[in-house]
């Protein structure tokens, strides 16, 4: 953990990470666990970034809707055509 390293509430955390609060509070659990969940000087919890975008990426690696997405847009991409965003 780094001094410049940002760090977010819960409803920062779901912000950045496109995701619900309950997802984030659920991601919680297990970076309690870990020991990866802070407190700041107010008292509520906080997640830093590095801790949110690595628990993120591990998700979206597990999901498989996810992969087919990007198997979909790695398709288009060598094909030449332009990838949809959605």
């Amino acid at each position: 953990m780094t001094e410049e390293e940002e760090f977010y509430t819960y409803k920062g955390a779901a912000r950045r990470a496109d995701r619900s609060i309950s997802t984030i509070m659920r991601w919680a659990r297990e970076w309690a666990a870990a020991g990866e969940l802070h407190t700041d000087a107010e008292g509520r919890r906080i997640v830093a970034h590095s801790t949110l975008m690595r628990t993120l990426a591990a998700k979206l690696e597990t999901n498989t809707a996810h992969q087919r997405k990007l198997a979909r847009i790695l398709r288009e991409h060598a094909a030449g055509a332009p990838a949809d965003p959605t």
